[in-house]
């Protein structure tokens, strides 16, 4: 596969990520994520790291409204993306999502011929 062939997939993988905000598919984010990812951030109650984002965010979007009704303003855009063999690194700003604007950094792997988030960085601040 050539470079561009890989960004474009790379960009795929992000994109999945995206849309399955944006129409509230919580299986879709699960399918993007590696089940050994991690995920750090800025809570209220401090900087927090966690294993498996793709199961905890799918868990919350289950159990909330779906985004339509909480942030029907949401948007992604891909800032970045670059990428060296097997490894890649993207860069997203999240857009009014649930009051919030995020910018989010990823790392990704290829495996198995399919590319994964396997870390995840996200910080928010009010939209």
């Amino acid at each position: 596969m050539s470079n561009n062939d890989e960004k474009a997939a790379i960009a795929a993988t992000i994109q999945t990520y995206i849309d399955a905000i944006k129409h509230s598919q919580p299986d879709r984010m699960i399918e993007v994520f590696h089940p050994h990812a991690t995920i750090s951030r800025e809570r209220p109650d401090g900087f927090a790291i966690s294993s498996n984002p793709g199961e905890t965010i799918a868990a919350y979007m289950r159990s909330a409204r779906p985004t339509s009704e909480t942030s029907p303003n949401f948007s992604g855009e891909v800032i970045s993306i670059d990428q060296t063999h097997d490894i890649a690194s993207a860069w997203i700003i999240e857009r009014q999502l649930e009051g919030k604007n995020f910018d989010t950094f990823f790392l990704l792997h290829k495996i198995d011929g399919r590319w994964v988030i396997t870390s995840k960085a996200t910080q928010g601040v009010a939209a």
